[in-house]
């Protein structure tokens, strides 16, 4: 029996090999053959775009066969938010990579993925997290993706525990929801709280759940062991700060400037806001012909407008006066207003505000001959159609009252302090900022990745492979130079992909742009796009287990289209498109 047995094994391991010959020329980590093996604690390493990386553990290899699970915390840098969903990694058990190097990751299951968290709450690093059991004689495969195209550092943290975690959800993530779940099970001989129990819902609240079902069963010696462990990995809320959680910033550069606004000298007068009165972009306030606020020690008042005067020229002279008080000399060199174009904004969302830069600022000027006040003045062009954001920063240790007026003004009555607009209260529609699209942030954007790069393709067959999550833009035009008058065509298009399950293909079609809409993408107004054509979807193929979508209508010669092929599951896919003129 037992020789029947290793012979068994002996093929199953030949067949797996056969699956895909190993080149002699892999290295360590390059795929499930070669896979690193998984140390218990701290794994570095660093991947170029477009690299993966694999990883191995099992018991055996953590160390002891009475480990029940694992923690796996992976933090990468850079951690923009465009960066941070290009970089993953999933789970696999031993059958599972079997399917994944057969069909591809997307016919294969997996065990888990990493879920994006912030722990740390730093936003030049990426984070994601997962926990998961550790079964008997099964072997693990942890796949690091970098989709990106910058080159990623990466430290893999794995803490094996020997004690096993609660039932999780499909994707064996640990989330709120099951935290809540381990938290809510009545506690056997335990002694009763003298606080209330957390709520599920608050900030922080899953990873210390978590970290408290991570350390049930332990001795009071090896769980304290496990917390100082965790809050040096930064892996607790607010670790290593005096703050807490619900004190961490909720905008780029919120916590340098209420450190140093507490900071600040006991001579200052109280505001009637605040100690932060800081407006950011998200929340901007229309710009009006006179803007009227007050700013606190270190805070910024963020504006925005949308250039059009509706006329038949395409650039406008502005200018912009900016008046404050105090203005004597120390406090005039430390307030001023910056100018931003629509395609900075992203940049700052993605937290690295110190990255933006301006196209213009205010220049120190003194022409109402009044001592009191500051003033700085910029002149300038802008362009019909797009949108600008303007910056007023107070660095100094003062509060200020600022007039901020469109124009160039010499001067004027300021008179009585009144706010133009409620601190904190935005009265331009969210849609037209929030959900703002900007072109390229890099030259070396792949071909196809967004309008202003995309694939040509003429009628015919086009196939290829499209990751989960990620988007590929086509140019087609057809010409006709020989007819004074524009022809018509009809053309109809078939864009069939694989897998065709309903989760899948919900979530996949085809779109149509017209030409005149690649000018909203590249002024910064992506979201304002509109297609004029989407496919049908036709009947599900269960033999080939594809979908089909088909649309049909008619081009006009010598014009160019944008054909857009999305996939927003999360799953890869398989894509054929078919252009046929009728």
């Amino acid at each position: 029996m037992n020789k029947t047995l290793k012979l068994l094994l002996v093929f199953s391991a030949i067949a797996l090999l056969a699956i895909t010959p190993v080149s002699a020329e892999q290295g360590v980590g390059t795929s499930p053959y070669v896979a690193h093996l998984l140390t218990n604690g701290l794994n570095v390493g660093s991947l170029a775009p477009g690299q993966s990386f694999w990883y191995s553990y099992s018991q055996s290899d953590l160390g002891s066969p009475a480990i029940q699970s694992i923690v796996l915390n992976l933090v990468f840098k850079p951690g923009d938010s465009r960066t941070a969903r290009q970089v993953t990694f999933d789970v696999y058990t031993f059958e599972q990579v079997k399917i994944f190097l057969e069909k591809g990751a997307g016919g294969a299951r997996k065990t888990g993925a990493g879920q994006l968290v912030s722990s740390d709450y730093d936003p030049d690093t990426g984070e994601r997290l997962w926990a998961g059991a550790v079964d008997a004689g099964e072997i693990y495969y942890i796949h690091i993706q970098n989709k990106s195209d910058l080159t990623v550092d990466y430290h893999l943290t794995a803490l094996s525990q020997q004690n096993a975690l609660p039932t999780s959800p499909p994707g064996g993530a640990i989330t709120a929801s099951t935290s809540a779940a381990v938290a809510s099970r009545p506690a056997v001989a335990a002694p009763k709280s003298p606080l209330p129990p957390l709520n599920s819902d608050a900030e922080g609240a899953s990873e210390w759940l978590m970290a408290a079902q991570a350390v049930q069963g332990l001795s009071a010696e090896e769980a304290a062991a496990w917390l100082k462990n965790a809050a040096e990995l930064g892996w607790l809320p607010g670790a290593g700060s005096a703050q807490s959680a619900s004190a961490a910033p909720a905008s780029p550069g919120r916590a340098k400037e209420k450190i140093e606004a507490d900071a600040a000298p006991a001579s200052v007068s109280a505001p009637p806001a605040a100690s932060d009165n800081s407006i950011y972009p998200p929340e901007a306030l229309p710009l009006l012909y006179n803007n009227v606020n007050r700013l606190s020690p270190h805070a910024e008042h963020w504006y925005t407008f949308l250039s059009d005067d509706l006329d038949e020229n395409l650039f406008e002279e502005m200018s912009l006066t900016l008046f404050h008080t105090p203005g004597e000399g120390n406090i005039a060199n430390r307030v001023n207003f910056e100018l931003f174009t629509g395609d900075q904004y992203q940049i700052w969302t993605r937290g690295t505000p110190d990255d933006a830069r301006n196209f213009g600022a205010g220049s120190q000027v003194s022409r109402d001959k009044d001592p009191n006040t500051g003033e700085r003045i910029w002149r300038g062009m802008v362009l019909d159609g797009d949108r600008y954001y303007i910056k007023v920063k107070n660095d100094s240790e003062i509060w200020v009252d600022y007039y901020l007026m469109t124009g160039d003004i010499i001067n004027t009555e300021l008179g009585n302090m009144r706010p133009t607009h409620p601190v904190n209260k935005s009265l331009l529609p969210a849609r037209q900022i929030v959900d703002v699209q900007l072109p390229p942030l890099s030259a070396q954007e792949a071909a196809g990745a967004s309008i202003a790069q995309p694939l040509t393709i003429k009628a015919g067959q086009h196939q290829d492979w499209l990751d989960a999550g990620e988007d590929v833009w086509f140019a087609f035009r057809f010409q006709n130079f020989e007819q004074i008058e524009p022809e018509i065509r009809r053309y109809t298009m078939y864009l069939t992909e694989s897998p065709g399950e309903g989760h899948v293909s919900n979530h996949v079609n085809l779109e149509i742009y017209t030409y005149p809409q690649l000018n909203l993408w590249l002024r910064g107004d992506g979201a304002l796009m509109e297609h004029f054509g989407l496919g049908s979807r036709a009947e599900y193929n269960k033999v080939n287990n594809t979908q089909e979508f088909i649309w049909e209508g008619p081009l006009v010669s010598n014009s160019t289209y944008f054909l857009r092929v999305r996939n927003d599951s999360d799953s890869g896919i398989f894509y054929k498109l078919d252009i046929q003129k009728r």
